[in-house]
């Protein structure tokens, strides 16, 4: 149904992913309401030798809420093949602020922080907090929507 909606804007791909992020919500008006928390049970293939999750499980979990967000506003991986394009990430940055154990609950915060005017680079950043809401880690991440 978006994708059908997008046909109407002229034949060009910047106009057709305009259209169809704005019909998934991500659009600079929409990005301060794009704020949903998942949670978590850490999984034991996350933890390292010291018994704390891993760098990489910090980045799963938070990849995990950011796709689960897009997903929830429209944008699956079906319409992503459709307009044959694709989210690529170009740098991230983690910052660790408290350890976070194995078999307990975490609440991943993700979120869409910009969008470029043409609406093919974007930021997110989904923040990573215990079941006490400390923050226990933040990643920030810049990419763009390509084909």
């Amino acid at each position: 149904m978006i994708y059908n909606l997008c046909k109407f804007a002229k034949n060009s791909f910047v106009n057709e992913l305009f259209l169809c992020l704005y019909f998934c919500s991500i659009k600079e008006s929409y990005i301060r309401d794009l704020a949903k928390e998942y949670k978590y049970k850490i999984d034991k293939s996350f933890i390292d030798f010291n018994g704390h999750l891993a760098e990489f499980g910090y980045y799963y979990y938070g990849v995990d809420g950011l796709r689960k967000l897009c997903e929830d506003k429209g944008c699956t991986p079906k319409l992503y093949e459709e307009l044959k394009i694709g989210p690529i990430t170009f740098q991230t940055t983690v910052s660790f602020k408290k350890e976070v154990r194995e078999d307990t609950m975490i609440i991943v915060k993700p979120r869409i922080t910009s969008i470029s005017e043409d609406c093919k680079k974007w930021s997110s950043q989904s923040d990573i907090m215990n079941a006490t809401r400390e923050l226990c880690a933040s990643i920030v991440s810049n990419g763009a929507f390509m084909d």
